[in-house]
């Protein structure tokens, strides 16, 4: 399904930002909340009219070094992409798509587009300066050298002020994601240079975590936290990935933010000549986590198996180190040798000395110790059975109450997951209704379109109907075990 239409004057690897999460809560992401936005409102205010935003950070680090390239023109046309943001590139050079007024940088909001007078279309032109990491990266040792200069005093004047926002605000986690990634990296404080987390996150999130976008939402649908069950199931899309990323770097000290959006890979650019229109489709949909590189502001971090750059990383990596050679100590702005500290969250008391009491031992205990077991043991069946059983009902409790609040997309997006993991139990390839079913889904969750009863009723009837064939073509000791014990039919 087209989202998006593109004209590149450069045709590259791009990231549009649309929704940025800021607030991670009860397993969502959410804009910051009113106290925060009023308390920000004068030193944003102040930035604005000063032409700093944070948008335009690459772009202005990069003219304060006088390291800027040319910039270049890109058309943007709004096809059933989501209308609440405008999908903007990184290192942005202008601001004739920002409102001076808003406060925070979280999205920029569609009210801002610039329509075409010709044909009232609501296409955008905005320019920005082309490039990834590496070359934003140049900007960033230049400050080094140019700090001095009148230009680089004036922008890392504003940049100090927004800099000292973002830490506030922008690493704070939740309990449940602090408990979570406790476990993965310790209680104790360290430090550590920001190249060693990147890396550190990169390979806790390579463990053993496979990239599925069309992992089953039933499994991420009981009471436990999307981070602790992405940590425990280690399978999911981009926005598990994208979330965990986020959650780790702030743990360890980085500010760091949640964004949805779309990719444009190198390859698939590369195989477009300037100026031709580009279609981004609901496979070019992604999720990703960024986080602020002092000096420069904020960067894509990758993290989902398959979209990793290891070319840019590696360029990067090289840049850094010919840099601290040069210079024979870390230049200001070099992040790879700014120190973060990893915040504490609490430890557990050690009970290493603890005074063992004296215990005398008797063998009829052996008998109490194995009935103790085999009790311990059906309970926890027991357990696991009613835990399955009231995941199912709450799944199908989710859907009911949709349909009720009248959130159709969501209740067809779920039938459509709950019919989807069961084709696969019964390996049923092609159920009748599958292609416009599969539309359905996609229009469900990648647009704003308004369902109808009928719609909603033809996604029940493929349950329904994908029900049926698995109740056909399993015996009726499979039907037995899916049913009450593993409780998905």
């Amino acid at each position: 399904m087209p989202m998006l239409q593109l004209s590149m004057d450069h045709p590259e690897k791009l990231y549009l930002r649309g929704y940025t999460g800021e607030v991670y809560e009860e397993s969502a992401w959410k804009k910051a909340d009113d106290s925060t936005y009023i308390n920000g409102a004068p030193l944003f205010s102040t930035l604005h009219k000063q032409g700093f935003y944070g948008q335009t950070l690459i772009a202005n680090a990069a003219a304060a070094t006088q390291t800027a390239p040319e910039a270049v023109s890109l058309r943007i046309t709004p096809a059933d992409a989501c209308r609440e943001y405008l999908y903007t590139p990184y290192a942005l050079a202008d601001t004739s798509v920002l409102d001076p007024l808003q406060i925070g940088d979280a999205g920029v909001i569609a009210g801002y587009s610039r329509k075409d007078s010709a044909n009232e279309s609501e296409s955008i032109t905005v320019s920005y300066l082309p490039g990834s990491l590496p070359t934003w990266y140049t900007a960033e040792l230049a400050l080094a050298d140019a700090e001095s200069a009148d230009t680089a005093v004036d922008y890392l004047r504003l940049e100090q002020a927004y800099s000292d926002y973002v830490n506030a605000h922008d690493r704070q986690l939740s309990e449940e994601a602090a408990s979570v990634c406790a476990e993965l990296f310790g209680t104790e404080a360290a430090e550590r240079h920001l190249a060693d987390i990147l890396n550190l996150v990169r390979e806790k999130l390579g463990d053993g975590y496979a990239y599925d976008p069309y992992t089953d939402p039933v499994l991420y649908a009981g009471d436990e936290d999307v981070v602790k069950a992405f940590a425990d199931i280690r399978r999911g899309g981009s926005v598990h990935f994208a979330t965990s990323a986020v959650l780790m770097l702030r743990y360890l000290g980085v500010p760091a933010r949640y964004v949805e959006g779309y990719l444009l890979t190198a390859e698939e650019a590369a195989a477009y000549p300037a100026g031709e229109d580009i279609t981004l489709t609901t496979a070019h949909a992604h999720a990703w986590a960024e986080f602020y590189l002092r000096g420069i502001g904020w960067v894509p971090f990758e993290t989902t198996p398959g979209y990793i750059d290891q070319n840019e990383i590696s360029q990067v990596t090289a840049m850094a180190e010919n840099a601290r050679t040069s210079a024979g100590e870390s230049p200001l702005y070099a992040q790879t040798e700014v120190v973060y500290v990893s915040g504490l969250h609490g430890s557990a008391n050690s009970s290493e000395n603890a005074r063992k009491p004296l215990f005398f031992w008797r063998n009829e205990y052996l008998l109490f110790i194995l009935i103790g077991i085999i009790v311990f043991l059906v309970v926890l069946i027991l357990a696991g059975l009613a835990s399955r059983r009231h995941a199912f009902q709450k799944t199908m409790d989710t859907i009911r109450k949709a349909k009720d609040n009248g959130d159709y997309a969501t209740a067809i997006s779920l039938e459509y997951a709950y019919a989807s993991m069961l084709m696969r139990e019964a390996s049923i390839s092609d159920a009748p209704g599958l292609t416009q079913m599969k539309s359905l889904n996609d229009e469900a969750r990648f647009s704003t379109h308004t369902f109808t009863d009928e719609q909603v009723d033809m996604a029940a009837d493929f349950t329904d109907i994908v029900v049926a064939s698995c109740l056909s073509s399993w015996s009726w000791w499979k039907r037995w075990y899916n049913h009450w014990i593993r409780w998905i039919i």
